[in-house]
């Protein structure tokens, strides 16, 4: 056709072939623009019904306009070729440029974020694509993503409940290049790899797909035939590992709710995926290095934030394991909620990005509850349906958070305030941690009290170890891969406490360090764990599961309870939350004035912890163990 007049179209060159037809440049001779010209394949042409539905369906499409997707500006018939006239876009395809390369975080979400804008508009039309992959999303030279074929994939196959695969557009015996094949077929939902109906969830599923092959340079799902492909697509796990270790968590749990094999749990809206880039945009441009070279940014200040109750100090600090040397500090004081005391022993956690404390407190009425306060403000929150809520941990997405309540583990949506109950936990106390595959492991005290795993939206927990051990296992914390954890091993018969690393199949169980503490891996590539008064870090290899180099002292005078096995502290990255204060052993409690006059002991001496004054300040509340310190 090059060199031919289609109409009114001079068509000048050949721009590629697939499925769904030639494709050529063209200049359109009325408007002096040029075009592109996609010939539809003769089968399909000549289809007289086909061509019926396809007619309504481009009318649809037509209505479609957005500076994120190619538009259409006609459908034209000349003798026994008929053609679709498209917006000419200039540039490479995004699978052009993913073969030079993963893509910076910076590119691959701004590049995310316009895909996820132009499958918005056409989502809101109820048009699906259902063909999206690197080939069909071009990047024009001025920087701006246009997604190519939109809503074509749907007119071709027609309006099917149920579609045979094999007559797919994209799988026809006119694309039989493996190549092209192999392409198609790795982006496909698995309901859309089944045959079944599909919406606009499965747009959201290859949104998570593409954005995977951006970030790591590869194909999510390979193989050497059509059918490994779509093997895959229906029962392999993604290879979370290869993602870069210093992604953002926004990145991260755009992806991992994207590409939920079940479309029930996947992303519902793909304005979702879109906010949350957009809001990772935002906390970028206050640390422009963070996507480059480090995932935190190169100075930050090391904090010490103290937290007080009716004048007795005690302290929470904060601080970077990134810039340790640093010697400026900022101080500031976070004081109690009005009427209200900490109750630092029922826990408090760090969200994912360090920005939010909660916390549990006993308010003037006695009403003990859980507390969300901001750092950046000096006000907090008392969650409803949090009463007795204690030893708190976070979601993920920071978007919920866990605790233990009245016999039950429950969660509370931050954002709606809706408290549900995930499962039964009848012990007095527990700890728990929330895994982004959505799965809990939690526990309580005793040796009777198995380390269970339960789903987060729900459900009947299993046993994590079924053994029968005589031993303790508690105060679980995921490792990055998310299917192996930390957690405390206590009353061994001669033997000392232990922590080890554990799989969520139960398949692994293995020593680490003998020490009577919880323990959490910070970014930096370090366990945390307390002992002996102090929080101390040493260098750990999540892969080999080895401890390595001598430990360090990261903070001095460190809460801790011996019975339980909790130091008083919180890990989020890199960033550090801890409360001073210490395990008081063999010692007195000594009431000073103000301007620092001892005015005497308060009871007999003991072992104690967790002092906290009165509000009127005449009182005193001890938790006192007759034990020592078994670590």
């Amino acid at each position: 056709m090059i060199g031919e007049s289609f109409s009114h179209y001079r068509v000048t060159g050949r721009l590629g072939s697939g499925g769904m037809g030639d494709v050529y440049r063209a200049e359109d001779t009325k408007l002096r623009r040029p075009v592109a010209i996609k010939v539809l394949p003769e089968a399909f042409a000549r289809d007289e019904e086909r061509m019926k539905r396809f007619e309504r369906e481009a009318q649809v499409l037509a209505s479609l306009n957005h500076p994120n997707v190619a538009a259409i500006y006609g459908l034209e018939d000349v003798g026994s070729v008929r053609a679709l006239v498209l917006e000419l876009v200039e540039g490479p395809t995004l699978a052009e440029r993913i073969a030079a390369g993963p893509l910076s975080f910076e590119d691959a979400r701004r590049i995310a974020r316009q895909i996820a804008l132009g499958l918005e508009a056409a989502h809101e039309k109820s048009i699906v694509h259902r063909d999206l992959k690197p080939a069909n999303v071009k990047l024009t030279v001025d920087g701006d993503v246009k997604i190519l074929d939109f809503g074509l994939a749907k007119a071709m196959e027609g309006e099917a409940a149920s579609v045979d695969i094999s007559h797919s557009p994209t799988m026809t015996r006119a694309a039989t290049e493996a190549g092209f094949l192999l392409g198609t077929a790795a982006y496909m939902s698995p309901e859309q790899a089944k045959g079944k109906k599909v919406d606009r969830r499965t747009d959201i599923w290859a949104f998570g797909v593409v954005l995977f092959e951006m970030l790591t340079g590869r194909r999510l799902f390979a193989g050497e035939t059509v059918s490994d492909i779509l093997a895959a697509v229906l029962r392999e796990e993604p290879p979370w590992q290869e993602l870069p270790p210093r992604l953002s968590p926004a990145l991260r749990w755009v992806l991992r709710r994207c590409l939920q094999k079940d479309p029930r749990e996947r992303l519902h809206d793909i304005a979702d995926a879109r906010i949350e880039l957009s809001e990772a945009h935002k906390d970028d441009a206050l640390a422009p290095d963070r996507t480059r070279e480090s995932p935190w940014p190169r100075r930050v200040l090391p904090w010490t934030v103290a937290l007080a109750a009716a004048g007795v100090a005690a302290w929470i600090g904060l601080r970077s394991f990134s810039d340790r040397s640093s010697p400026e500090t900022v101080a500031a004081s976070i004081l109690p909620p009005p009427n209200a005391e900490f109750l630092v022993e029922r826990g408090f956690a760090l969200s994912p990005d360090a920005r939010q404390l909660v916390f549990a407190a006993e308010d003037g009425e006695g009403e003990r509850a859980l507390w969300l306060r901001s750092l950046a403000s000096s006000a907090a929150q008392k969650l409803a349906g949090t009463e007795e809520g204690h030893s708190p941990f976070w979601s993920p997405d920071g978007r919920q958070v866990g605790f233990f309540a009245n016999g039950k583990l429950k969660r509370i949506d931050l954002q709606s305030g809706l408290v549900e109950n995930v499962t039964d936990h009848p012990t007095e106390l527990g700890s728990g941690s929330w895994s982004s595959q959505g799965e809990i492991v939690f526990g309580g005290r005793g040796t009777e009290v198995e380390l269970k795993r339960v789903l987060a939206r729900g459900g009947v927990p299993e046993v994590v170890f079924p053994d029968g051990e005589a031993v303790e296992r508690v105060l679980p914390s995921f490792l990055p891969d998310d299917g192996r954890f930390l957690f405390l091993a206590r009353n061994y018969a001669g033997t000392s406490p232990q922590l080890r690393v554990g799989s969520l199949d139960g398949a692994l169980e293995r020593e680490v360090l003998r020490i009577n503490s919880n323990a959490v891996y910070a970014l930096s590539g370090h366990l945390v764990w307390w002992e002996d008064g102090n929080l101390r870090e040493q260098r750990f290899d999540p892969g080999r599961l080895v401890v390595d180099g001598e430990p360090r002292v990261l903070a001095a005078e460190v809460e801790f309870d011996p019975s339980w096995g909790r130091g008083a502290f919180s890990l989020s990255g890199t960033t550090l939350v801890y409360h001073e204060g210490g395990l008081l052993l063999g010692s007195e409690l000594v009431r000073f004035s103000r301007g620092g006059e001892e005015l005497g002991t308060v009871g007999p001496p003991g072992n104690y912890y967790f002092p906290r004054l009165s509000p009127d300040g005449s009182r005193v509340a001890v938790d006192r163990s007759d034990e020592a310190n078994r670590g």
